[in-house]
């Protein structure tokens, strides 16, 4: 009995594994790395010269390295385009078929001014038996004139298109860029970077006002510097300054100020027969003016607008 009572009870006996040490854990610090922005473009750089390196290395694969001393036919690219070098000499070939042309459209004029003075006499003051056969055969050397300067027209003016591809490179093109006034509404019978067909070339003009209707013509234009040109004519092609070539440097710096440097100005002789002087200035078809820009240059060659 008196040793049970010393016994505690409901005492856990201690297995032999257990121990009284205290358990320490051990907790793993991790240092996270903090990436700025440029680092991340760097390594996206670097990544992107390994792939460039890679697809380099692979369009090469099976190509031989060149021996020592063995030269390489090829030439490496600067990426600028080929200067076209215009032949002066093809350029003076364009012209001289455009003179001739005007010479026979000139001869064909004539021709047509012949039989209108033939077809008068012999139907009003000439009556004889065989008038109105004369009448109608000048009525068809007429037609036949008319198709001949109809067609000599779209020749020259075919040519003029080339002469200007040739001299001016750079606008070959033109239907194409967007600059300044080459997406506006043309006043010409083509739209603005194309060639306009619709208009023969009016020959005999006694006055530049006998020009079509597309061509506004100036009379006494006086320059900032106090320089007067004869005459200054504008439209859709472009515009042409009768008067001396020192007014080149007054009309680049008009031209300049609304951004149409491109535009083609031609100058002539005011001396100049006016005849020659109007069939020269029809001589090139290109439209590169729409009706906004026509009348921006026309409000300041007279003045209204500085």
């Amino acid at each position: 009995m008196d040793e049970n009572k010393n016994q505690v009870p409901n005492e856990k006996p201690v297995e032999p594994n257990e121990s009284n040490n205290d358990v320490v854990e051990t907790v793993e610090i991790v240092e996270q790395e903090i990436i700025t922005p440029a680092q991340t473009e760097a390594k996206a750089s670097d990544d992107q010269s390994s792939q460039d390196d890679g697809v380099k290395e692979l369009a090469g694969y099976g190509k031989e390295a060149p021996l020592e001393g063995e030269v390489i036919d090829s030439v490496p690219s600067t990426g600028d385009a080929d200067v076209e070098v215009v032949d002066p000499e093809v350029v003076a070939s364009v012209d001289n078929q455009i003179k001739d042309l005007m010479k026979k459209y000139k001869m064909s004029m004539w021709a047509l001014v012949a039989c209108i003075v033939v077809y008068l006499l012999f139907l009003f003051i000439i009556k004889t038996a065989y008038s109105t056969w004369i009448v109608l055969g000048v009525c068809v050397v007429m037609i036949g004139i008319a198709v001949y300067n109809t067609k000599i027209s779209r020749q020259v003016q075919k040519l003029a298109v080339e002469k200007r591809r040739l001299t001016h490179p750079n606008e070959a093109a033109a239907p194409q860029q967007a600059q300044g006034g080459l997406t506006g509404k043309s006043t010409a019978g083509a739209p603005v970077g194309e060639l306009d067909s619709s208009q023969p070339i009016v020959a005999n003009a006694t006055s530049l006002n006998d020009l079509p209707k597309q061509y506004t013509v100036l009379d006494d234009v006086e320059f900032s510097d106090g320089q007067r040109a004869a005459n200054v004519v504008v439209s859709p092609y472009g515009i042409a300054v009768v008067g001396s070539e020192d007014l080149r440097p007054e009309m680049e710096a008009i031209l300049q100020e609304d951004g149409l440097e491109d535009v083609p100005v031609a100058y002539y002789n005011p001396d100049e027969e006016v005849s020659s002087l109007a069939e020269k200035i029809q001589e090139d078809k290109m439209v590169v003016l729409d009706e906004n820009k026509i009348m921006t240059l026309l409000l300041k060659l007279t003045g209204l607008k500085r």
